[in-house]
């Protein structure tokens, strides 16, 4: 009767009795030599425990948040410090329309007054 052992989800193998892999498909069961299972379980790389790999793949994307977080801040910073062209025309227009309205406000001030005092208003 040979041993005959199956690998599990984990990379752990256990034995399967001859009656039920009699039973089992070819396809379904993975079958390994006594020689090829030890040498598989004495390899230098232990299967790492799911929390270990979840562990690795946060502190990958925590070092990746940080990388782009200090991108952002350099690209905020040069945008403050350096506006583009679209931004000082916006500012000078804006200038320019409130000089508008104060060259009006100060003309009809001035006007106004004289206007009434040449009419006899006053």
């Amino acid at each position: 009767m040979a041993l005959l052992l199956r690998q599990n989800r984990i990379g752990s193998f256990r034995s399967v009795p001859p009656i039920a892999a009699e039973n089992q498909s070819v396809a379904e069961t993975t079958k390994l030599s006594v020689g090829q299972a030890l040498e598989k379980l004495r390899g230098t790389k232990a299967p790492k425990a799911k929390m270990a790999r979840l562990d690795e793949k946060i502190d990958t994307l925590d070092e990746e948040t940080r990388r782009l977080r200090r991108m952002k801040g350099r690209v905020e910073r040069d945008q403050l410090t350096s506006p583009t062209e679209q931004d000082a025309q916006t500012t000078d227009s804006g200038r320019v329309t409130k000089l508008k309205i104060l060259g009006v406000a100060v003309g009809a001030v001035i006007v106004i007054p004289i206007l009434a005092w040449k009419w006899g208003l006053f």
